[in-house]
């Protein structure tokens, strides 16, 4: 509700044509920055696995080529959120492939901190 009482009191003092335009160039300037759009990557082996110390989710470092400019800044390393719906079932997932030094699919779905942010794991026929 305050938010909505700001909204008026600011669109009385400036007119609500300014209020518009100042509500579109904002706009289009948030979506210029908004995250890449999600992207798969194929052929990655897992060298290394890890919790989060601060039990925000599950790392994994993998080998594999990365498309220029994807890595966040932190090379081959990727999060699984513990909040993700099918974090458990991910979870299990890649732990089979590090186990048996399968290749897996990633989908990541931008950066958090620096890491690659993992929506989606896959796992090829052998």
């Amino acid at each position: 509700m305050d938010g909505v009482r700001a909204v008026s009191r600011l669109r009385g003092a400036i007119g609500g044509k300014v209020l518009l335009t100042l509500v579109a160039v904002l706009g289009t300037g948030l979506a210029s920055t908004a995250e890449a759009e999600p992207y798969n990557l194929e052929g990655h082996r897992i060298v290394s696995v890890a919790t989060g110390w601060g039990g925000e989710g599950f790392y994994l470092v993998t080998q594999g080529v990365l498309p220029a400019g994807s890595d966040c800044g932190a090379g081959n390393r990727f999060i699984l959120l513990n909040d993700h719906p099918m974090q458990r079932e991910m979870v299990s997932m890649l732990l089979i492939a590090w186990q048996n030094k399968l290749r897996v699919g990633l989908r990541v779905d931008g950066c958090i901190s620096g890491t690659m942010q993992l929506r989606a794991v896959t796992l090829p026929d052998v």
